[in-house]
This record gives C-alpha cells, structure tokens and sequence, in this order.
C-alpha cells in the first residue's frame, strides 16, 4: 500500500486530524507545499475511516477532540493490524508530562506543541518518514530473508539426513550472518547492540562517527550513559514501557557526543528472543538529527 502511494506522493501522505479549520488549513497548505500528500479530518470518527480505507505513511494527530480525542484514537490505530506501524505525532497546546507519558504509552512517536513552527513541522515530518521507511524497509527485507531461509530449508530436508545436508544448513547460517554483518558495518545509522541487561556488546562505526566514542569505549557500558543528563524522564519512561511490554520502541532522544555536547536524534529500540522465547539482546538504531533542528 505505502509503494502504490510513493508513486503518487514520492514524499509520502499525511492524514492530518485537526478539528480547528484554521489549524487544519494551515498544516495541509504547509505540508502540501513541502511536497506530501494530505488528507484531511475534522474528528476521530472520520480520521478511524480515513485511516482504514488507504493507511498514511504518518498520522498528525490533535490531542484536544470533541467526541473521540487523539488519544482514543491513537489507541484504536494500535489496535488494528494494517495501521499499528503508521508513525503517529500528536499535536498539543497542552505542555503537560502527564498528557506526554500517556501519548508516548499509547505509541505516539513523537509530540508537537501549538502554535505550530514551520520549520519543526516539517523537520519532524520529514524524520519520521524517513524512519517509518526505514523500518518498513527493515521489515520487509526480514520477511523476505525469513521466506528464502524457509524455502533453502525446505529444500535441505528433502535431502536424506546426510551429513551434505548439515554441511549445506551451516553454509546457509554462515551467508546470513555475513550479511548481516555487512549491513551492520556498512549503514550509515549508528547502531548499539546490548546484551539482556542492556551492557553494550557491540556498536557499528556510524556509532563512532556520529557520537565520538570507539566501539572499545563504550563495550560493557550500560547504553543509558549515553543519555543526556538533562534528558526528559518522562520519554525514556515510555521507552522502557514499551521495550519491556511490546518488545519495540521507537521516538525522539535527547543523547551525548563524547565531547559532552547533547543532540537530538530518532531512535528505535527492538528486542532480540531466542527460540524458546528469553531475551539475549537489544538493538538499538538510531539516526541524528540534530542538523534538521540547528
């Protein structure tokens, strides 16, 4: 569904749930002229609707409804299949940690405060499609990788329990992880690899270029040193709600450079599980951006 809409909107298309005119006119006319597709809703009912007959690549939500307000709406999205990945920024005149635990619970990625600034729009806009790709990309080529292990495997067992059978399965695990391990060398997103009680084991070089410290460094830190000290509690909160209970988290961090300085970035925290389902490991990727915001 998201390809058949790049065809047409290459930027991607937004649903805006906006019940005041002025508020929904001005986002559509800042955003259509940036490029993207837009749709429009006035209220919750129709933003349910809207959603379901043709999902968005990002949903910009108002906090403040009348009938069904953004959180039940945020709420019933997560609920449905087809709609649970669309990145979701809620809209809000309210500045309230409250109302922020609360969206980021629910599976907001991200808030942004009225009076709208252009210029967060659509550098927010903008970072979270890029992610939302991004990790549809990610999903798609797991699933694609999943279905070619499945089809070599299916072929190895039509072999008779032979030793050529068991030399062809460790051939197979041996090209997986090659190439996950080119992707992890070669991308240009900084990612941390943590063991079960989130010390580093791992970290790939865009990790170094963009934060400063050596892969040595950081192995065996706990990855919360790289936090900003003045980062906000409340998001990382939500973060380690929705790692511990949905295995998958993904927003907007404060983090530090070596030097000390802090930045902003986009980060996404999956859990790893073994067969028999114990965590072993956590990846986190995560994307700077802090020269969108400069």
């Amino acid at each position: 569904m998201h390809r058949e809409l790049s065809e047409y909107h290459p930027k991607g298309e937004i649903l805006i749930v906006e019940d005041t005119p002025a508020s929904l006119k001005l986002l559509s006319d800042l955003l259509t002229a940036a490029g993207y597709g837009v749709r429009q809703a006035p209220n919750g009912e129709l933003a349910l609707w809207t959603a379901q007959s043709r999902p968005p690549e990002l949903i910009l939500l108002d906090v403040r409804m009348p009938g069904i307000d953004g959180f039940e709406v945020c709420r019933r999205l997560k609920l449905s299949p087809e709609l649970s990945r669309v990145p979701v920024i809620f809209l809000s005149a309210q500045h309230d940690t409250d109302d922020k635990v609360r969206g980021f619970a629910l599976g907001a990625v991200d808030f942004i405060a009225k009076p709208f600034q252009a210029e967060e729009i659509l550098a927010r806009t903008d970072a979270h499609v890029r992610l939302g790709r991004a990790q549809r990309q990610l999903a798609e080529e797991r699933a694609n990788l999943e279905v070619r292990v499945n089809e070599r495997t299916a072929e190895l067992e039509q072999v008779a329990r032979t030793l050529e059978r068991e030399v062809l399965i460790r051939r197979a695990n041996e090209e997986l992880l090659r190439l996950s391990a080119q992707v992890f060398e070669s991308t240009l997103d900084a990612i941390l690899i943590t063991d079960a009680a989130g010390l580093i084991v791992a970290a790939n070089p865009a990790f170094t270029r963009i934060t400063g410290f050596a892969a040595p460094e950081v192995t065996g830190w706990n990855i919360m040193r790289l936090a900003a000290p003045n980062g906000d509690q409340a998001v990382f909160d939500a973060m380690l709600r929705g790692v511990f209970g949905g295995g998958h988290w993904s927003g907007e961090v404060q983090t530090r450079r070596k030097s000390g300085a802090t930045y902003p970035g986009l980060l996404s925290v999956s859990t790893v599980r073994d067969p028999a389902g114990h965590v072993i490991n956590y990846v986190a990727v995560f994307l700077d951006i802090s020269e969108r915001k400069a």
